[in-house]
C-alpha cells in the first residue's frame, strides 16, 4: 500500500525482480528438451508430438501423409578420417538445406547421428498421387544432399538412402510408422545405397515404373517420339466436319505406350506443359496445311487441354502466339475441356475462356454427363459444344439400358436449348447412330467412322475421298 510522507508526497513500497535470467533459463530448457543441440532441428520428442498432430489432421481430412527416413551413406568413414568436428559441420549444413526445401506444414527432425526424418503432410486423398509427390520430394532431397559441401580443407560430396512409408489417419502407431520407414531405408541401402525405397513392395514397383516413365517421357520429348493421330468427326449426313487430335507415343524399347499410362505421369510431374504446348503447335501446323487443300479447308480440329496447362497464367498468350505464328484461322481450332478442369477454378476458367472466345476459338466440354455440376455452370460458360461421354453410348447399346438413353436425350435437349452442338463419342454401329439421330444428335465420333490415323495417312484418305466424290 502507498504511504504519505510529511510533505504529502506518496511513497510506494515494493520489490523489483529481474526475471531475464529466469526466462532465458526456461527457453534453454525448452530448447534442450525439444530440439537437437547440434543442428537446431526438432528432436525425437518433438517429432513424436508433431507426428501425432499430422496423423490427427490426416484422419480428419482423409488425406495421405508420408514419413521419409534419411540416412547418409558412408558418414562413419568421414568421421573416422576427418574427425567429428568436420562431420558435425556437414550435418549442420545438410540440416539447413533440408529445412530450406520443405514446406511450412512439414517437419524435418534429427534422430541422432546421421539420421534425419521428414514428415510430409497433406499429400492428397489418392494413394498413387501421394506416393508420387513423396517420391518427388525424396528425389529433391537426394539432389540437395549430393551437392558439394565446403568443409575445412576440402570439398565433400555425400549421398543418402531414403525409406518412405505412407499413412492415412492414425490407425498405425507412430513407432510402427517410423519402423516401416526405417525398414524401407535399409532396403535402399541393401539395393546399392543412394536409393529411394517404399515400404509397400507393390507401391514400390508402381513408383519405380512411374520414375522410369518420367525419365522416358523427358527423353521422348527431346527426341520427338510423340506424334498425333486424328479421329474423324462427322455430321448426321456422314459428311466430315472435323477431327480430334489424339496424342500418341511410340517408345523405342516399350513400343506403343497407352495415354492412360503416360498422361497421368506427365500431369503429376509437370511434363504435361511441354507436351500440351507441342500438341498446340502441331495442331496449328495441321490447320495451316489444311487451309491449302479444298478437301480440308473447312475442317475444324479439336485438341485436349489439361487442367495444369489451362490454368497457367500465360495460357491465353501461348494460344494467341501459336495462332499468330502459324497464321491460322482461330475459329477452326477447338479446345476440349473437362468439367473437373473448369470447376477447379471457375473464375479463372471463365476469364480465360472469354478471352479466347473473343479471339475466335471454340470450346467443347469433354466427357459431359460424367460429373455432378455441369448443368449449374453450363449456361455461364462460353461452350459451343458438349461431347456425350462414350460410356453412355456404349452402355445404352450393350444393355439396352433405357436410363442411359434417357440421360443422352436429356443432354441433347439441354444443349439444344442452349444453342450448343452435341457430339456423341464412342459410336461403333449404324444402329447407335440411327438411334442417336432419332434423339436429335447430329454429330458423331467413333470407330464406326474409322479408327484414329496418323496425320499423313488421315490427310491422304480425306483427299482421296474428296476427289473421288468430285469426279463422280
Amino acid at each position: 500500500m502507498p504511504e504519505k510522507a510529511a510533505d504529502g508526497a506518496v511513497i510506494w513500497n515494493g520489490f523489483i525482480t529481474d526475471i531475464t535470467e529466469q526466462k532465458q533459463s526456461q527457453e534453454k530448457i525448452h530448447q534442450l528438451a525439444f530440439y537437437d543441440d547440434l543442428t537446431g532441428l526438432p528432436n525425437r520428442r518433438l517429432l513424436d508430438y508433431r507426428m501425432g498432430l499430422v496423423q490427427a489432421a490426416s484422419s480428419r481430412l482423409r488425406s495421405y501423409g508420408a514419413i521419409l527416413f534419411i540416412d547418409l551413406d558412408d558418414f562413419k568413414r568421414l568421421n573416422d578420417t576427418m574427425g567429428h568436428s568436420v562431420g558435425d559441420e556437414l550435418l549442420k549444413t545438410l540440416a539447413r538445406r533440408l529445412e530450406g526445401r520443405t514446406r511450412s506444414v512439414d517437419t524435418v527432425a534429427r534422430l541422432g547421428g546421421d539420421e534425419f526424418v521428414v514428415i510430409l503432410d497433406r499429400l492428397g486423398n489418392k494413394e498413387n498421387e501421394a506416393a508420387q509427390r513423396a517420391g518427388l520430394v525424396a528425389e529433391d532431397i537426394q539432389a540437395i544432399i549430393t551437392q558439394p559441401v565446403n568443409l575445412p580443407q576440402h570439398e565433400h560430396r555425400c549421398a543418402a538412402s531414403i525409406g518412405i512409408t505412407l499413412f492415412q489417419g492414425d490407425v498405425d502407431s507412430r513407432e510402427e510408422l517410423l519402423r516401416r520407414a526405417d525398414t524401407a531405408m535399409y532396403q535402399a541401402k541393401a539395393d546399392g545405397r543412394n536409393s529411394i525405397r517404399f515400404y509397400n513392395p507393390e507401391l514400390q514397383r508402381r513408383m519405380e515404373r512411374q520414375f522410369r516413365m518420367e525419365a522416358e517421357i523427358r527423353q521422348a520429348i527431346d527426341s520427338d517420339q510423340f506424334f498425333l493421330h486424328l479421329q474423324k468427326q462427322v455430321g448426321g449426313n456422314g459428311k466430315l466436319i472435323g477431327a480430334e487430335a489424339l496424342l500418341r507415343w511410340n517408345n523405342p524399347s516399350l513400343g506403343m505406350v497407352s495415354p492412360m499410362e503416360f498422361i497421368p505421369v506427365a500431369e503429376e510431374t509437370g511434363l504435361i506443359l511441354p507436351l500440351g504446348n507441342w500438341v498446340l503447335e502441331n495442331a496449328c501446323r495441321i490447320l495451316k496445311d489444311w487451309e491449302q487443300e479444298a478437301a480440308t479447308a473447312d475442317l475444324s480440329l479439336s485438341i485436349n487441354v489439361s487442367a495444369r496447362q489451362f490454368h497457367q497464367k500465360d495460357f491465353v498468350r501461348q494460344v494467341q502466339r501459336a495462332i499468330d505464328e502459324h497464321k491460322v484461322s482461330p475459329d477452326r481450332l477447338k479446345l476440349e475441356l473437362t468439367e473437373s478442369l473448369v470447376l477447379e477454378d471457375i473464375e479463372d476458367s471463365m476469364d480465360k475462356m472469354e478471352q479466347l472466345h473473343a479471339l475466335g476459338l471454340h470450346f467443347s466440354m469433354d466427357d459431359f454427363g460424367t460429373g455432378y455440376s455441369s448443368m449449374a455452370y453450363l449456361s455461364r460458360l462460353p461452350f459451343d459444344e458438349v461431347k456425350i461421354d462414350k460410356s453412355f453410348v456404349q452402355n445404352a447399346a450393350r444393355d439396352r439400358n433405357q436410363r442411359d438413353w434417357v440421360i443422352i436425350e436429356a443432354i441433347i435437349g439441354l444443349a439444344s436449348n442452349l444453342n450448343m452442338r452435341v457430339v456423341a463419342e464412342g459410336v461403333e454401329t449404324q444402329t447407335q447412330q440411327s438411334y442417336l439421330c432419332h434423339l436429335g444428335c447430329r454429330c458423331f465420333q467413333g470407330y464406326f467412322y474409322g479408327r484414329p490415323k496418323p496425320v499423313e495417312e488421315f490427310n491422304v484418305a480425306i483427299k482421296s475421298q474428296f476427289h473421288g466424290t468430285e469426279s463422280s
